[in-house]
């Protein structure tokens, strides 16, 4: 590109060029154990939230999705939510049905 630089110069200026950003996405997968849950995975954009979804299991309802992480040999849950709640990952992850009998 040739630009004016001052009176009757020319020159190349370079120009910064920012190439487009792809979108960083998590992606996160439903157990269901021994039940059943029609979404077996979801790819969320980072920051955003999606909505957990209900799972079946005969004579028990879900009373939560569960996150585990782990430490050596210990694995820590921790609950995200119930059925039809919102939820904001901030990685790939699995999420664990807790079934409680009804």
């Amino acid at each position: 590109m040739l630009s004016t630089i001052g009176a009757g110069v020319f020159g190349s200026v370079p120009l910064p060029v920012k190439a487009a950003e792809e979108e960083e996405t998590y992606t996160v997968r439903f157990e269901a154990y021994e039940g059943t849950c029609e979404t077996e995975s979801v790819s969320v954009p980072r920051g955003e939230s999606i909505v957990l979804p209900d799972a079946s299991y005969e004579g028990h309802y879900l009373e939560s999705w569960m996150d585990v992480t782990e430490s050596g040999n210990v694995h820590t849950f921790k609950a995200v939510g119930a059925a039809g709640s919102e939820y904001t990952p901030e990685r790939d992850l699995w999420l664990y049905a807790n079934w409680k009998p009804d």
